[in-house]
């Protein structure tokens, strides 16, 4: 489980991101069902962004003096809270080069994370928080958006694929991703969880074809949003 903690004065895919330097372990199974996956996922390397909308794979909680704990990708222990995560995401060739990510859960306040330029920044109020890169669930610039690698591909239905892969030592994910017939599509995806570990994962991405605008100056300018707190 990786887990983060924002603090404050008043106050962390398969379509789960892969690294785009990993050296990736081929799919198997379903030859056409292989094929259509990456094109619908080659559609996105045209376009500067997307949008995520996700629920189950992400856990908040308060903490002490105001400070917010997150976790993502594992169940977490005791006391967490699922979290409905709202992610813009500028892409580059497919590659999710920076983001913003706001985690709303009742009861907790809200959590906001950037990464732009290789930076990570945290916020659970006006002001932001430099944090270490580990912080992002989305890595810092080298992660795809869409990953077949070591998937194992059904036969495709109609325009949904299916596939399974290792989720954790003992647990299996059973994804489903179903595309509109416009490409880029927009996708459903549901993954299942099963094994050690018990999971339900939603999520909804749409293409977009402008950038979407993010805390931090464009470049040339430094990737830093404000104010940062004191």
């Amino acid at each position: 489980m990786r887990v983060g903690r924002v603090a404050g004065v008043a106050a962390c895919v398969a379509v789960l991101a892969a690294p785009a330097y990993a050296k990736l372990i081929q799919p198997t199974g379903d030859g056409p069902a292989i094929l259509y996956f990456r094109q619908q996922a080659k559609a996105y390397a045209r376009v500067p962004g997307a949008t995520i909308v996700e629920t189950g794979y992400y856990f908040v909680r308060t903490a002490a003096h105001g400070a917010v704990d997150y976790a993502w990708g594992n169940v977490p222990p005791a006391g967490y809270h699922p979290a409905k995560a709202t992610i813009h995401a500028r892409l580059s060739r497919g590659v999710i080069v920076a983001y913003l990510a706001e985690f709303k859960a009742p009861g907790v306040r809200r959590l906001r994370i950037v990464m732009a330029g290789g930076n990570v920044f945290t916020s659970t109020s006006r002001c932001w928080r430099k944090a270490k890169t580990a912080a992002s669930p989305l890595g810092t610039g080298d992660r795809y958006l869409f990953n077949d690698g070591g998937a194992h591909f059904s036969p495709r239905s109609g325009t949904s694929v299916t596939f399974t892969y290792t989720w954790s030592p003992g647990s299996t994910a059973t994804q489903t991703n179903a595309f509109a017939k416009k490409k880029p599509a927009a996708v459903k995806v549901s993954v299942e969880v099963t094994g050690k570990q018990h999971m339900s994962i939603r999520q909804s991405i749409v293409p977009l074809h402008v950038a979407p605008s993010l805390p931090v100056p464009p470049p040339p300018g430094l990737p830093v949003p404000k104010p940062l707190c004191k």
